[in-house]
Parts: C-alpha cells; structure tokens; sequence
C-alpha cells in the first residue's frame, strides 16, 4: 500500500501504478524527491510538508517490495507496515505501542 501521506501527485501516480512499476521509476521518484530538496522546493512542488524523507522513503520501500514480489513470485517477499507507533521519531506521539506495531 502507497503511504497515504504522499502528497506529491506525479509520485503517487507513478508508484500506484503497480501494473507499470519498475525500479527504474522509483529510483526516478527518489531522485526528484532530492533534487526537489536540495533547491528547498519540496512544498511547490507538492511533497510533504513534515517528515518527507520518512513518507517519500517508505513508499519507495513498499514500492519496491512490489516490484520485487513481482520480480521473484516463487520467494516470499514482504514489508511490514505497523502503523503510527510510539516512537523517538514522532516524540512517542503514536497510537500503538513498538510491541503492538
């Protein structure tokens, strides 16, 4: 599942789109993310506002573990997304604790 906090629409386009994925395209998305960063124009063009490594990171993960799964049918391969938990990260500010995530 894409991260539901991409905000940018280019790049949440180009990673739901699990039919066309490749790594080719997320590697694309990554390097816009930095170069969008690095020129400090990460809210004009529409990523997110807080935490932007972390949610443009995580959909790249879960993006690449489709691409993968895909990639090898016969090995599993998985990406655990536990939730918004209580961590140092988000000041413990999370709904699950580490053990439930």
């Amino acid at each position: 599942m894409l991260s539901q906090n991409l905000t940018n629409e280019w790049a949440k386009g180009l990673l739901s789109d699990a039919d066309n994925l490749t790594e080719e395209k997320i590697d694309d998305v990554l390097n816009e993310f930095l170069k969008d960063s690095k020129e400090g124009y990460l809210v004009n063009k529409g990523w997110p506002e807080v935490f932007s490594p972390y949610i443009v990171s995580k959909a790249a993960l879960n993006a690449y573990t489709r691409v993968m799964a895909k990639k090898y049918p016969s090995i599993s391969i998985n990406c655990v997304c536990p939730g918004f938990v209580k961590t140092d990260v988000n000041g413990n500010t999370g709904k699950l604790s580490v053990e439930e995530g």
